[in-house]
């Protein structure tokens, strides 16, 4: 089965994509804040042009919202137009695959504002509640994710994060929902199509 993995949890895009079972073609560009208009191109180019897709695994968040939002649009439009199934792994359950810990440890991710959504783990499984915490309160502790370098811990990153859902893929559940840490800030505009002053609503 010929899986593709798409990880734009963060503002590096990383791809995989090859036979299940086997090493797959990698690649991570910086996405430069513009996944929308790189990631098809990327896609293309992992996969040699060619999108016969037997699965599609996305990396679920959580992560920035603008990039998981790109990313999980994405590959349901290739899964619709391919017919094949989309499952999806969680960005802190990557980062357990990728870390082969044993023990308790906390899977990290940048939240921004200071913060990184964190997730207690129990060896290569999440087992607490998604929660923020500001990077001070995380030195010392064990930890592993994108950003943990920097606190003394192992860092993970975008590529390592989507060559583990490209080996998780053929057990991953069906892709739901993305998982954010916390409900994105949106502005919708209402009543300029009447000519009335737009209003701002914010969730």
């Amino acid at each position: 089965m010929r899986i593709l993995a798409i990880d734009t949890a963060s503002d590096t895009l990383a791809l995989a994509c090859g036979v299940s079972g086997s090493q797959p073609a990698l690649i991570a560009r910086d996405g430069d804040r513009e996944h929308s208009t790189r990631l098809l191109a990327l896609i293309d180019e992992v996969a040699a042009g060619s999108r016969d897709f037997g699965r599609i695994c996305v990396v679920s968040g959580p992560g920035a919202y603008s990039g998981l939002r790109v990313g999980i649009a994405t590959a349901r439009g290739l899964a619709l137009a391919s017919g094949v199934s989309l499952v999806a792994v969680s960005t802190h359950m990557a980062i357990a695959a990728v870390a082969n810990l044993d023990g308790s440890w906390l899977a990290i991710h940048p939240a921004g504002r200071g913060e990184f959504a964190v997730r207690e783990c129990t060896g290569d499984l999440c087992t607490g509640p998604l929660e923020a915490l500001p990077g001070d309160r995380l030195h010392g502790k064990r930890v592993a994710g994108e950003g943990a370098g920097a606190l003394g811990g192992l860092e993970v990153d975008a590529i390592q994060r989507v060559a583990a859902a490209f080996r998780l893929a053929p057990h991953a559940p069906d892709l739901e929902d993305a998982v954010y840490l916390r409900a994105p800030s949106i502005t919708k505009p209402r009543g300029s199509a009447l000519g009335l002053p737009q209003q701002e609503i914010r969730q």
